[in-house]
């Protein structure tokens, strides 16, 4: 059953309609400011468009006080949060965040905020690394936002960058068809990979890489999209570009070792984890590994597919081990979590899927599509899905973190319900008028960093 979540749109700027009227001390009791509220739901006559009223008060939070209009109930939390609930429709104690700080990514000289295709959090949480276009790659303070140094090296539209789990390395791809390592320390780039045929775009490959000689480790045919790379050094998602490439950090000689899938659709994102026994290829056969290969034993690689399937393969034994049902609408998100053999992907009309790895089967002749029911699919909207993060509410229960093409992130009530039909939004975080969402990163209780194509990180 498809279930569509009810959900509400904020004026992405309301919390500056609150520090205006709060501010406003020459006009201490008659001061008013105004911001909109959408909120949507099922059948007809489902979404209502309304306003709210900020009003001066002489006590309260941030002193003032909010008005909903048409049923709307609107509650101030402090100048930067708010809960709201729209009970005709099943909406109940939203809570909406305003970006706690907004940093624009811009060229020093025309001061011109720059798109950004992707961006990483460095683990703990001190440094970003942003791409762009044209090869822009910049290195930053999370705390305020300036920008350590540049990083020259790529002429192609950076597609992935995420930062090595040291925080001290850094990993880009571009549309040029290279990857290249970088220290965050003193933006050296010590190592470019290259290896992708001329008409890369479409040569369909998934590579690890043996970085030591920078020569092509392992190769798996999966065609791509767009350009770029993943790292193999920690479980996680990563968005391709040309190629999709999981880098093995190793020294000696590098040879090519198998090639695999040779799928007729691109490859959007990958994941990566702990594969379950029920997935293991090759069951209990021994499987030969190369002695170069580091930590790839025990790994499944989730790849979602523009054809709108969800594959997986095993790392220890290069077989994919299942594949989900073929659909209309490419798959263009995945995030796995081993420790509730959690598998969601998100698709190019909004439509996301959840899955427990342990209903799957591997299929015992290759190419054989495996139909899985899941856990529950579902839609907020029809934009489609940018990125999908999964991680634990207060009580340790797996949610899921969303951003779109619409500008919009939210997250979820816990996906491993006992009644998968009260899934439910339960916080929207505002600041993108409508600017496709790059991808965003958690930064544990910290919040939430998101970055998209309007050049803003917030």
């Amino acid at each position: 059953m498809l279930l569509q979540l009810p959900y509400i749109s904020v004026q992405h700027d309301w919390h500056e309609a609150i520090a205006d009227v709060a501010c406003a001390h020459d006009k201490p009791t008659n001061s008013t400011d105004t911001f909109w509220i959408s909120a949507y739901g099922h059948g007809k006559g489902a979404s209502i468009h309304t306003s709210v009223t900020v009003r001066k008060a002489d006590s309260g939070h941030a002193g003032v006080e909010l008005t909903g209009e048409g049923g709307m109930e609107v509650t101030l939390v402090n100048h930067k949060t708010i809960k709201i609930s729209y009970p005709a429709q099943d909406i109940s104690n939203v809570t909406v965040h305003a970006p706690r700080a907004a940093y624009k990514v811009t060229d020093s000289p025309t001061r011109i905020p720059k798109p950004i295709n992707s961006i990483d959090v460095s683990p703990g949480g001190e440094l970003f690394v942003v791409g762009g276009d044209a090869g822009d790659l910049k290195i930053g303070e999370l705390d305020g936002g300036a920008i350590r140094r540049d990083l020259k090296g790529h002429f192609g539209d950076i597609t992935t960058c995420r930062f090595f789990p040291s925080g001290q390395v850094i990993l880009s791809g571009a549309s040029d068809f290279q990857l290249r390592i970088w220290s965050a320390l003193d933006g050296l780039n010590p190592v470019t990979l290259k290896g992708h045929r001329a008409a890369s775009s479409r040569d369909g490959t998934i590579k690890l890489w043996e970085c030591g000689k920078h020569g092509l480790h392992h190769c798996f045919v999966a065609p791509v999209a767009c350009g770029g790379c993943s790292t193999f050094c920690t479980p996680g998602t990563f968005s391709p570009s040309f190629t999709v490439s999981l880098l093995l950090i190793h020294k000696g000689s590098a040879a090519t070792i198998s090639t695999l899938g040779n799928y007729a659709t691109p490859v959007n994102k990958i994941a990566i984890g702990t594969v379950p026994s029920t997935l293991r290829g090759g069951g209990d056969v021994e499987v030969e590994v190369d002695s170069r290969e580091v930590e790839t034993e025990d790994k499944l690689l989730l790849a979602a597919v523009s054809d709108g399937s969800l594959r997986g393969i095993d790392l220890r034994s290069k077989a994919e081990v299942f594949a989900t049902s073929a659909k209309s609408a490419a798959s263009i998100a995945c995030a796995y979590a081993p420790q509730w053999n959690l598998v969601v992907s998100g698709d190019a009309q909004g439509v996301i899927n959840a899955w427990d790895l342990r209903d799957i089967r591997q299929y015992s002749t290759p190419g054989t599509i495996f139909e899985l029911k899941p856990l529950v699919t579902f839609y907020r909207n029809e934009y489609p899905i940018q990125d999908v993060v999964i991680s634990k509410d207060d009580k340790g229960a797996p949610v899921l973190f969303i951003a779109t093409v619409d500008g919009a992130a939210c997250q979820t009530s816990p996906l491993l319900s006992a009644d998968p039909s009260s899934l439910r939004v339960t916080h929207e975080y505002s600041g993108f008028d409508m600017d496709p969402i790059a991808n965003l990163r958690l930064l544990g209780k910290q919040g939430v960093v998101c970055a998209g194509r309007d050049g803003v990180m917030s």
